[in-house]
Parts: C-alpha cells; sequence; structure tokens
C-alpha cells in the first residue's frame, strides 16, 4: 500500500510542476505578444511607406503621361507658317500630318487620338483623313 505521506508528497510536487510549467508559458505568452506588437507596428509602418512610394510612383506616371500628350500636341500645333519662313517652298505635307502618320503607324485610332489631343472623335477622323491625303501626295 501506498503511503498517504508518499502521495501527498507526489500530488504537492506535481502542482509545483504544473504552476512552474504555468508561469512559463505565461512568460512565453508575454514575450511573443510583445514581438507580434512590435512586429505590427513595423508593418503598419511599412505599409504606410509602400502606400506613399505607390502614390508618387502614379503622380509620376500621371506626369509622364501628360508631358508626353503635351509634346505630341505641341508637335501637331506647330504653324505651317513657321515651316514656310524656314524658306521650305516644298508642297510636302505639313509637320502635323506626317506626325498623325507616325501615331496612325503606331495603332492608334480616332478615339485614342482624339483623347490624346483633347478633340473630339470627328475632329481625329477629319485629321486621319487630312493625313492620309496630304501624305499620299
Amino acid at each position: 500500500m501506498i503511503y498517504p505521506e508518499l502521495l501527498l508528497l507526489i500530488s504537492c510536487f506535481m502542482v509545483v510542476t504544473s504552476l512552474w510549467i504555468a508561469v512559463d508559458r505565461r512568460r512565453k505568452l508575454s514575450r511573443l505578444t510583445a514581438k507580434h506588437n512590435r512586429i505590427s507596428q513595423e508593418f503598419s509602418i511599412m505599409e504606410e511607406h509602400y502606400q506613399e512610394l505607390k502614390a508618387s510612383l502614379d503622380n509620376e506616371k500621371e506626369f509622364q503621361k501628360d508631358l508626353q500628350k503635351a509634346e505630341v500636341t505641341t508637335k501637331l500645333q506647330i504653324p505651317r507658317i513657321k515651316y514656310l519662313e524656314e524658306g521650305n517652298d516644298s508642297t510636302d505635307a505639313p509637320e502635323r500630318y506626317k506626325y498623325i502618320k507616325e501615331l496612325l503607324a503606331h495603332d492608334f485610332d480616332s478615339n485614342k487620338l482624339s483623347s490624346l489631343l483633347c478633340i473630339s472623335t470627328r475632329e481625329a477622323d477629319q485629321l486621319i483623313a487630312l493625313s492620309r491625303i496630304a501624305n499620299s501626295e
């Protein structure tokens, strides 16, 4: 038969061991919670930085589009008078029609051309027709 003192001693040992394990688990949980909170804060900071960079990149892309659009529009708006003032008396097509021809070669249709030049689709169709006529001569 097992002695009651031995049984009591084993029970006390098991209780103390269980308490020690519980305290150890509590410490580990506390450390992991602190680490999780720190990582969450770092993630939030990185996410904010990413959003700022993304917005900056989007702004740069938009600016690049506007710059290209302005460049094409400027090239198309060079008046024929300037061309003639430079001493070019030839009957070549004006530069704007050459630019339209180049854009058409790059799969621009009247919709894309009208949005690029901020003109109506009908005007773009007319420019395309005039460009084809001017370049066929």
